[in-house]
């Protein structure tokens, strides 16, 4: 298999990103985990305590939790170097000119924020997106929480009227 690219259309530009060798992808996804792992321990973590009835209110506990211990633990030195290696492998299709965007990177992303983070997350998807949600040979990291998650759902409480037997003192006795 060989590597790929792909281009979005973000903001008014758009990105070509070429997907890392293994090697190098392999050490950015350790770093990614171990950025993110323990914010998405903390959210596991809570829904697995049950301490909420609610289900939307344990998850909104935990991803309380993981927001927490991820500003915890994100820097902005490695939050610059996962982006400065994800600009190395990107380029702006400007029609015939195609520049590196880590050679226009601050200048190109100034005030526009919101497109800078819509970038990095196509730069995850790219690279990662298998790992986190999956592909034809098996369902990602995301897929299998989702799917524990949901098969460790309490059953709902029945709120109809009960066809069952009478309870065992209800029942007659003979005498």
């Amino acid at each position: 298999m060989a590597i790929e690219y792909r281009e979005k259309r973000i903001g008014e530009c758009t990105y070509r990103v070429t997907q890392f060798g293994a090697k190098q992808g392999r050490g950015l996804l350790t770093r990614i985990v171990k950025l993110l792992g323990p914010s998405l321990g903390a959210l596991l973590s809570s829904l697995a305590q049950g301490k909420h009835q609610e289900v939307e209110a344990a998850v909104a506990a935990g991803i309380g939790q993981g927001f927490y211990e991820l500003a915890e633990r994100l820097t902005e030195t490695e939050v610059g170097s996962v982006l400065d290696d994800f600009a190395k492998q990107t380029v702006l299709v400007l029609g015939d000119r195609e520049p590196r965007l880590s050679d226009m990177f601050d200048q190109h992303f100034a005030g526009r924020y919101d497109e800078m983070l819509g970038w990095a997350a196509f730069c995850l998807e790219v690279n990662f997106g298998s790992f986190f949600a999956g592909s034809s040979s098996g369902a990602g990291l995301l897929v299998r929480i989702r799917n524990v998650l949901s098969a460790s759902q309490s059953p709902s409480t029945s709120t109809g009227t009960s066809t069952a037997s009478p309870a065992a003192n209800a029942t007659a006795r003979p005498s």
